[in-house]
């Protein structure tokens, strides 16, 4: 069966997730799932949908329990007895019967599961749109969630490890984080601004700001980014709270732990990977739960390394599945959509939220939308996971040669409210206006597009440019540093002392930073920031013009420097150079990358990142002769790999640059060597996986 793939023997003891997947019963499975909507399919057809699944090779069923459908009234629950369409220990026995193993989901919330996100919508806050998920502050919620969960724990503990087929508890918050700025899912119910009322209160004693509705285009002041930060904190705490209460609360067999833990943590919109906080729980992994959005290719990949970042993520669930990621504009169908997250590191693949809910009941079989009634991607998805179980995607690293750090600013802002001193953090004084532009705050982003135009340069120019990178925030911890051998910063004058201290306290240890356009010189409430002593020379510069073209480009803010290891030069000056900080390397630039600079001149973009990266020890891997070919370059025990994808809707002829002696083939091939620059032909909107070999 599906549920028997690629096993490895492991140490005997509790069901539990790994990096490499589930262990259970002294065997290590990939955690590949599918959610099975059993309340949108005919019974008699749920026999046919778990075997199509087995026959795609999938090991789980991810089981969400929607509260508001199975309840009859308040503290009474439905189980099937008067709706066959609800009877869960039915679909329970037909899993077990096929050696499927379940991760249970049962909320209380639920994205997209009937009812308000699957809670009863008696409990909604009713807003100008409707009704949406209550304040993951109320208390009521909470109360009444418990009963809830209370009721599955007890008709759930039967089938739990070892006795039944339930081998992972999905432990999820009351709903999203609230949004600072007044869009998508801010919270605005009486209970959550009385609990934040509270929170700023406690946290924030000299400070007079009234809680209320943010400012709808974002913060202006001092005031306006102290209550969206001190927002999102308490709508976090609650979320943490709430979480640990579900784990109280779990089925237990035999008097013991016998479940595997997942928490499923809402991306915070302000740190990336979630709540760092989320690693504390008394769990196994943490899945990351994403809003609705369009997504495209770009985003997919972005996503994924956002989610290897942290070091016990599992996954990701509920990467938005309408139709926007299906549309022309996108043209990714799911299994390359499944691929795209596996090329960028995560460890798990959630499949059903890449495919519309919609099509579940209309086919009567989970991914049979996809089948021979549609574009024959069903074939694809059976490759998909053959091809992975091949190279056992997961007991895989995916090179790593940079870390990219997304220098958003309320994130630097949120460590420097975190000081030690009341009297000095930012909003204390309610006549400090914040004295940046608007740009260097980057308020021009949108809640759905959470990174600065600079980054997102960044990003597209060293991906085109070859370079093996990672992402990150500037959340990231000391430890996450000590891992990297190189970091990449957009800065600006202003930067948290927490941030500071991390960041060059690394480099005098060995590391590289990358950083432009200067070096900061004060923390955000300006007064000056005196970097760790170390020992190097520092770089002397002097102002140069406002605008300079580079190429293509036209650079702003240009400084130029007078001294330091030539990085990057130009007619006017040196645009970029290399010092010694302590033990490390300080490489800076001297401009600001431009907005949209990606779009405007990639060779121009390239040559300049390149440049950078050459000066911090770094160079190219495996680039493919088409800059809209993306490669990524995966290494295990004794094999190597390479991800090749194709965004693009037309079809496209790649060559790719390989090693003395290196040749690529298929995952599973014998022979059928391709050498370096030997043609490749990659279909539109996929991904092909290879193997590197030596000849």
């Amino acid at each position: 069966m599906g549920g028997r793939r690629q096993q490895r023997r492991a140490p005997e003891g509790r069901a539990r997730i790994r990096s490499d997947g589930l262990e259970l019963e002294g065997v290590v499975t990939p955690l590949h799932s599918a959610g099975f909507p059993y309340w949108e399919l005919a019974p008699g057809r749920w026999a046919e949908a778990v075997d199509g699944l087995c026959a795609l090779g999938i090991p789980a069923l991810r089981l969400d329990l929607p509260w508001a459908l199975h309840e009859r009234a308040p503290g009474v629950f439905e189980w099937g007895a008067r709706r066959p369409e609800l009877d869960v220990e039915r679909l329970l026995g037909l899993a077990a019967a096929r050696g499927l193993r379940v991760l249970c989901r049962p909320g209380p919330w639920i994205p997209r599961a009937p009812g308000c996100d699957g809670i009863p919508e008696r409990l909604a806050t009713r807003g100008a749109t409707g009704p949406h998920p209550p304040s993951c502050a109320s208390e009521e919620l909470l109360h009444e969630g418990r009963a809830w969960l209370r009721f599955v724990a007890s008709r759930l503990e039967r089938f739990v490890h070892p006795d039944g087929p339930v081998a992972v508890w999905i432990a999820a918050g009351p709903g999203p984080v609230p949004s600072p700025f007044g869009a998508g899912l801010l919270d605005r119910s009486d209970a959550s601004l009385s609990v934040y009322a509270r929170f700023v209160k406690v946290k924030y004693p000299p400070a007079s700001t009234p809680v209320g509705l943010p400012p709808p285009g974002g913060p202006v002041s001092a005031g306006d980014l102290e209550r969206s930060c001190a927002w999102i904190e308490a709508g976090e705490a609650a979320q943490r709270a709430a979480i640990e209460a579900q784990l109280e609360l779990r089925p237990r067999t035999a008097g013991r732990e016998a479940l595997a833990t997942l928490a499923a943590i809402p991306d915070s919109p302000i740190a990336s990977g979630g709540d760092a906080e989320a690693t504390r729980f008394s769990v196994d992994a943490v899945t990351l739960l994403f809003p609705d959005a369009p997504m495209d290719f770009r985003d997919l990949r972005l996503l994924g390394l956002r989610a290897d970042g942290l070091g016990s993520v599992a996954g990701i669930a509920n990467v938005p599945s309408s139709e926007t990621l299906l549309e022309p504009a996108a043209s990714l169908d799911p299994p390359t959509a499944a691929a795209v997250l596996a090329m960028s590191g995560t460890r798990a693949l959630d499949l059903d939220t890449l495919i519309p809910r919609s099509a579940f009941a209309e086919f009567g079989a989970p991914l049979d939308r996809f089948g021979s009634a549609a574009r024959g991607s069903g074939a694809a998805w059976r490759e998909l996971f053959r091809s992975l179980a091949a190279i056992d995607h997961s007991a895989l690293t995916r090179r790593s040669d940079l870390l990219l750090l997304a220098n958003r600013e309320l994130c630097r802002v949120r460590e420097a409210c975190s000081g030690p001193s009341p009297a000095a953090r930012l909003g204390s004084r309610e006549d400090l206006l914040i004295r940046l532009a608007p740009r260097e705050l980057d308020l021009r982003d949108t809640p759905s597009r959470d990174h600065a135009a600079s980054f997102l340069a960044l990003f597209d120019g060293l991906r085109r440019a070859g370079i093996a990178f990672s992402v990150a925030d500037t959340s990231v911890s000391a430890h996450r540093l000590r891992a990297e051998r190189a970091v990449a910063l957009v800065c600006f004058e202003h930067i948290s002392r927490p941030l500071a201290k991390r960041l060059f306290e690394w480099v005098a240890e060995g590391g590289t930073l990358i950083i432009g356009p200067r070096l900061p010189s004060s923390d955000w409430m300006e007064a000056p920031l005196l970097l760790p002593p170390a020992p190097g020379r520092p770089a002397e510069r002097k102002r140069g013009p406002a605008r300079l073209r580079f190429g293509e480009l036209v650079l702003e803010e240009v400084d130029l420097f007078e001294t330091g290891d030539p990085v990057l030069e130009h007619a006017a000056g040196m645009l970029a150079t290399a010092h010694a900080y302590g033990r490390g390397r300080i490489v800076q630039f001297g401009f600001r990358l431009p907005w949209g600079a990606a779009e405007c001149d990639e060779a121009s973009l390239t040559r300049i990142l390149t440049a950078l990266a050459h000066a911090a020890g770094i160079g190219s891997s495996y680039l493919a002769s088409d800059p809209a070919v993306e490669t990524e370059f995966f290494v295990g025990a004794e094999r190597r790999f390479m991800f090749l994808a194709n965004p693009t809707p037309q079809d496209r002829v790649v060559t790719v640059a390989l090693g003395a002696g290196e040749a690529i083939r298929e995952v599973r091939g014998a022979g059928e060597h391709l050498r370096a620059g030997e043609p490749l032909e990659i279909a539109g909107c996929s991904v092909l996986l290879r193997e590197l070999v030596q000849l």
